[in-house]
């Protein structure tokens, strides 16, 4: 996903790391799902607006999957930055 997203590696691993020490199952109180802790209602949806073309709630498990929360966490690092 950095290579998808242009971002860093090390960047990205800082950011899991500061989020969910690398723990895919992570849940914060907010509630925050996964290794980039995303809250479904908002990051998610506001990055599924671009990147799916409609926004979606995403669920936990979907977010629970390392691969589709890394591609929705970067993306939407990405569009924070470009924003």
């Amino acid at each position: 996903m950095s290579q998808k997203y242009n971002v860093e590696y090390p960047l990205a691993l800082a950011i899991i790391h500061i989020k969910s020490s690398f723990n895919p199952m992570a849940v914060s109180y907010i509630p925050a799902y996964g290794l980039m802790q995303i809250v479904p209602q908002t990051a998610g949806r506001d990055v599924t607006k671009n990147l799916f073309g409609k926004p979606m709630i995403l669920t936990p498990s979907y977010l629970f999957n390392k691969k589709n929360n890394i591609n929705i966490g970067t993306g939407y690092f990405i569009s924070c930055i470009v924003l």
